[in-house]
Protein backbone atom coordinates (compact mmCIF):
# COMPACT_ATOMS: atom_id res chain seq x y z
CA UNK A 1 0.00 0.00 0.00
CA UNK A 2 1.34 3.63 -1.27
CA UNK A 3 1.09 6.77 0.90
CA UNK A 4 0.54 10.24 -0.07
CA UNK A 5 3.49 12.68 0.90
CA UNK A 6 2.18 16.02 1.55
CA UNK A 7 5.30 17.60 1.57
CA UNK A 8 6.75 16.59 -2.42
CA UNK A 9 3.18 15.38 -3.63
CA UNK A 10 4.92 11.55 -4.46
CA UNK A 11 3.81 8.74 -3.05
CA UNK A 12 5.86 6.10 -0.59
CA UNK A 13 5.65 2.81 0.40
CA UNK A 14 3.16 3.23 4.11
CA UNK A 15 5.34 2.81 7.13
CA UNK A 16 8.68 4.01 5.67
CA UNK A 17 9.77 8.07 5.46
CA UNK A 18 9.72 9.93 2.05
CA UNK A 19 12.82 10.33 0.20
CA UNK A 20 12.29 14.48 0.46
CA UNK A 21 12.09 13.98 4.16
CA UNK A 22 15.50 14.60 5.90
CA UNK A 23 16.57 11.85 7.81
CA UNK A 24 16.23 12.76 12.17
CA UNK A 25 19.53 13.94 13.89
CA UNK A 26 21.48 12.10 16.61
CA UNK A 27 21.19 13.11 20.06
CA UNK A 28 23.98 15.55 20.95
CA UNK A 29 25.35 16.06 24.53
CA UNK A 30 23.41 19.70 24.21
CA UNK A 31 20.27 17.62 24.49
CA UNK A 32 20.35 16.49 27.77
CA UNK A 33 21.21 20.32 29.17
CA UNK A 34 18.67 22.20 27.14
CA UNK A 35 16.22 21.95 29.77
CA UNK A 36 18.32 23.32 32.44
CA UNK A 37 18.98 26.50 29.60
CA UNK A 38 15.44 26.61 28.26
CA UNK A 39 12.88 26.03 31.12
CA UNK A 40 10.41 27.89 29.31
CA UNK A 41 9.81 24.91 26.98
CA UNK A 42 7.96 22.56 29.21
CA UNK A 43 5.23 25.21 28.84
CA UNK A 44 4.28 23.31 25.32
CA UNK A 45 3.18 20.63 27.39
CA UNK A 46 0.92 22.47 29.49
CA UNK A 47 -3.38 21.81 28.88
CA UNK A 48 -3.87 25.38 28.80
CA UNK A 49 -1.49 25.66 25.70
CA UNK A 50 -3.35 22.56 23.87
CA UNK A 51 -6.90 24.16 24.38
CA UNK A 52 -5.52 27.74 23.51
CA UNK A 53 -3.85 26.05 20.81
CA UNK A 54 -6.99 24.57 19.22
CA UNK A 55 -8.88 27.57 19.83
CA UNK A 56 -6.72 30.05 17.55
CA UNK A 57 -6.95 27.53 15.20
CA UNK A 58 -10.66 27.54 15.12
CA UNK A 59 -10.81 30.86 15.27
CA UNK A 60 -8.83 31.53 11.91
CA UNK A 61 -10.45 29.05 10.57
CA UNK A 62 -6.91 27.15 9.86
CA UNK A 63 -5.49 30.00 7.52
CA UNK A 64 -2.45 32.01 8.31
CA UNK A 65 -3.23 35.52 10.06
CA UNK A 66 -1.01 37.11 8.12
CA UNK A 67 -1.37 35.52 4.11
CA UNK A 68 -4.47 33.89 4.60
CA UNK A 69 -2.71 30.75 3.06
CA UNK A 70 -4.23 27.21 4.67
CA UNK A 71 -2.20 26.18 7.17
CA UNK A 72 -4.63 23.52 8.98
CA UNK A 73 -7.00 21.42 8.43
CA UNK A 74 -9.67 20.14 10.72
CA UNK A 75 -9.38 15.95 11.14
CA UNK A 76 -12.33 14.48 13.29
CA UNK A 77 -13.23 17.45 16.01
CA UNK A 78 -9.58 18.43 16.33
CA UNK A 79 -7.40 20.59 14.30
CA UNK A 80 -3.71 19.26 13.01
CA UNK A 81 -1.10 22.13 11.35
CA UNK A 82 1.95 19.49 11.57
CA UNK A 83 1.23 18.13 7.80
CA UNK A 84 -0.19 21.69 6.84
CA UNK A 85 2.70 23.99 7.17
CA UNK A 86 1.11 25.76 9.76
CA UNK A 87 3.12 27.08 13.18
CA UNK A 88 1.17 28.67 16.47
CA UNK A 89 3.17 32.01 16.76
CA UNK A 90 2.87 33.03 20.33
CA UNK A 91 2.78 37.18 20.10
CA UNK A 92 4.28 37.26 23.65
CA UNK A 93 7.05 35.20 23.59
CA UNK A 94 7.68 32.49 26.39
CA UNK A 95 11.25 32.54 26.39
CA UNK A 96 10.65 36.88 27.33
CA UNK A 97 8.18 36.09 30.11
CA UNK A 98 4.64 35.58 28.04
CA UNK A 99 1.57 33.31 28.25
CA UNK A 100 -0.19 31.27 25.80
CA UNK A 101 -2.80 34.34 26.01
CA UNK A 102 -2.03 35.73 22.16
CA UNK A 103 -1.82 32.78 20.00
CA UNK A 104 -1.61 33.51 16.33
CA UNK A 105 -1.82 30.62 13.72
CA UNK A 106 1.02 31.28 10.69
CA UNK A 107 2.70 29.40 8.18
CA UNK A 108 6.03 28.23 7.99
CA UNK A 109 7.24 31.56 6.15
CA UNK A 110 5.33 34.54 7.68
CA UNK A 111 6.17 32.64 11.09
CA UNK A 112 10.10 32.76 10.27
CA UNK A 113 9.77 35.90 9.67
CA UNK A 114 8.42 37.64 12.88
CA UNK A 115 10.51 35.05 14.77
CA UNK A 116 13.96 36.83 13.37
CA UNK A 117 12.41 40.25 13.37
CA UNK A 118 12.39 39.20 17.20
CA UNK A 119 15.50 37.59 17.27
CA UNK A 120 17.05 40.80 16.04
CA UNK A 121 15.06 43.08 18.46
CA UNK A 122 16.55 41.83 21.06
Amino acid sequence: MMQYCPHCGGSHPRGTRCKCQPRKRRPTSGDATRAEREPWRRRYGEAEYQRERQRTMERQRGLCKRCARVCARKVGDRWMCADYGGEIHHEDALCDGGGHGRLALLCKSCHAILDARRRRAR
